[in-house]
Formats: C-alpha cells, sequence, structure tokens
C-alpha cells in the first residue's frame, strides 16, 4: 500500500515534502533554542542578583560587626554620651535639680538661699513653675540660684565647677561677681543655669 502511493507522488513532490519537513524542523528547533537560550539568560540575570544581593548582605553583616565590636570596645564612651542628656522623667520635678544643685553647692561648702525657675528674674524659695522650650530635639530648664554671700572665691569657683563638669546635664549661663572689699571673700550675685533634658 505504502508502494502504491509512493509510486503516485513524483520525484518533484516528494522533494517539496522533504523540503518543507526539513524546514518546519529548522524552524522548530529553532523556536525550541530562542526559548532555551531566553530561559538561561533569565536564570544568569537572576543567579547574578542572587550573587549581588548575598554580597551585600554579607558586607552589612561584616559592618554590622565591626559597629558591635566598636562598641563594645568603646562601651565607657557609649555610657557617658548615655548620660550627656537627664532623662525629662528624671528631672520631671524641680525638687530633683534643686537637690542635685544644693548637693553640689554643700560639696563645694556654698549655701544656697533660694530657687527660680522660669523667665523671672528674681529668685525664691523652690518655685513650681519652669520653662521647658525645645531646641534640636532637647529641652531646656533655666534656673536661677541664690547664694548666701559674701563666700569664698575658691568654694564658688568649686560650685561652678561641679555644674560645668557634669556632663553637660546642667550649664551655667549667667553668673556676676564682685570682690568683697572687707575680706578675701566674694558677693556673688543670682547664678543662672540651664538644665538639658530629653
Amino acid at each position: 500500500m505504502i508502494s502504491n502511493q509512493l509510486k503516485g507522488l513524483s520525484a518533484t513532490k516528494l522533494k517539496v515534502i522533504l523540503m518543507a519537513s526539513i524546514l518546519l524542523l529548522v524552524l522548530v528547533a529553532c523556536t525550541g533554542f530562542w526559548y532555551f537560550r531566553l530561559f538561561l539568560v533569565n536564570y544568569s540575570n537572576q543567579v547574578s542578583a542572587d550573587n549581588v544581593a548575598a554580597t551585600v548582605s554579607s558586607n552589612e553583616v561584616t559592618q554590622l560587626q565591626k559597629l558591635k565590636d566598636e562598641l563594645e570596645i568603646n562601651k565607657v564612651a557609649v555610657t557617658r554620651a548615655e548620660k550627656i542628656v537627664a532623662d525629662s522623667t528624671h528631672y520631671q520635678y524641680q525638687n530633683q535639680i534643686i537637690d542635685d544643685i544644693s548637693s553640689y553647692a554643700a560639696a563645694a561648702g556654698v549655701t544656697i538661699t533660694g530657687f527660680s525657675f522660669g523667665a523671672s528674674d528674681t529668685p525664691s524659695t523652690q518655685s513650681a513653675a519652669s520653662t521647658a522650650t525645645s531646641i534640636a530635639g532637647l529641652k531646656t530648664t533655666e534656673a536661677s540660684i541664690s547664694i548666701k554671700s559674701p563666700v569664698s572665691y575658691s568654694a564658688i569657683m568649686n560650685f561652678i565647677y561641679s555644674i560645668e563638669s557634669n556632663l553637660t546635664k546642667m550649664q551655667l549661663t549667667g553668673i556676676s561677681m564682685s570682690k568683697n572689699a572687707t575680706n578675701n571673700q566674694v558677693v556673688v550675685n543670682p547664678i543662672s543655669i540651664k538644665v538639658y533634658t530629653r
């Protein structure tokens, strides 16, 4: 039967059928190759992206480890930095500020006669109102302190040193004093102090 069908085909028809079959196979092969190549390109891009992400992640882990090591090495500096600004909750009440300043005064041998908080220039005993303003993310509270005068110059200098060396929780903003004519002491006008809180 096949031989009968082949007898009905001329050489030209057979040649055309073979050429068409070969052309179809070439087209199928080219299409398959193109899709395979596209798959390989996408796979290669994905692998490259994963490699970059892995490298970045590895670098970040390395940097974080270095930062952790540096923080561990500089633990003392970190602890001091945390103490630079007082917590608002710690200084929520003026009594705490008064207690801190009073302890500095007692250690220096200075007697405080009154405190004033806020805009008032006249010192009074433990006023209840304070002024807090926001400066670069920090709050400040102004305090004015009256000192019993005359007082020893070295005592007032020790008191000022205690305030200025407390890691900037407090900062002296104004002081005026004059030499006492009768002895080797000084008369001190009210001292202005700024307390920093966060």
